[in-house]
């Protein structure tokens, strides 16, 4: 992916320097397949954090490797927004160059005397309408009518790339925002994981406890009966030896 993002910068400037129909042709399927691949990557660990997120001896782990990749991919998805944003103004720029030479290689020979100094207004229009009535009229009045054609063409070709790089930065600032939301929520099953672990010790902990009471309380009740059986035991020998005394005295008084 970095080499793929690395290529498209090397494209922005090759496409500013040229002008000709289909030279952004590598630079728009190279785009598309790194937007292609940036979503991939993302579909695949949102699978692997929803398997992490279901627990297991590992979870722990699989959580923290998921959130670094997340972080990862968003770092790359930020750097191509960068990228897309440093393009972008550079093709507004070339487009306000385009039109501050037009208008006044339009008008300086033309029968409408006008400011040739372009106004901050005329260029928000103008980028925002490349159709604006001034090129229109420069196509109906100028003796130059296959330079203002030219120039309506080049400003349009520029307005145009100037839309799609919008669309893109904004998609891409979308997606930063999700990765980071993602990562932000992953770290749930990390302290869940851990209260959880905790909870296991202060139950095994307690569960040891009550074992060794039982099993002290086990050995007492067996002590308790040994005793009693021993009671029992002297309880019948006196009574055996009271009647046997009894019936040898009763012989001899006899």
């Amino acid at each position: 992916m970095e080499a793929q993002i690395t290529r498209i910068d090397q494209l922005h400037a090759d496409a500013l320097a040229v002008t000709e129909p289909g030279s952004h042709v590598e630079l728009d399927s190279l785009v598309a397949s790194t937007s292609s691949l940036i979503n991939s990557i993302r579909g695949t660990l949102e699978r692997l954090g929803t398997d992490a997120k279901k627990g297991g001896p590992d979870a722990e782990k699989k959580v923290t490797l998921v959130n670094a990749q997340r972080k990862k991919l968003q770092e790359k998805v930020q750097h191509f927004q960068n990228i897309e944003k440093v393009y972008r103004d550079k093709v507004r720029d070339r487009a306000i160059r385009q039109y501050k030479i037009g208008r006044r290689s339009l008008f300086s020979l033309s029968d409408y005397i006008v400011n040739p100094d372009v106004t901050e207004q005329e260029l928000s229009t103008a980028l925002s309408d490349p159709n604006t009535q001034i090129f229109q009229q420069a196509l109906l009045t100028s003796t130059r009518s296959s330079q203002a054609r030219s120039t309506l063409s080049e400003v349009q070709s520029r307005h145009n790339d100037i839309l799609a790089i919008e669309r893109k930065i904004q998609e891409l600032a979308q997606l930063f925002t999700e990765l980071g939301v993602m990562v932000e929520l992953q770290e749930l099953p990390i302290e869940e994981v851990a209260r959880q672990t905790e909870n296991i010790k202060t139950t095994t902990a307690e569960g040891v406890a009550q074992v060794s009471r039982a099993a002290k309380l086990a050995r007492a009740v067996r002590r308790k009966k040994w005793w009693c059986l021993f009671i029992i035991l002297l309880i019948i020998a006196i009574i055996v030896i009271i009647v046997v005394v009894t019936q040898v005295v009763n012989k001899k008084t006899s």
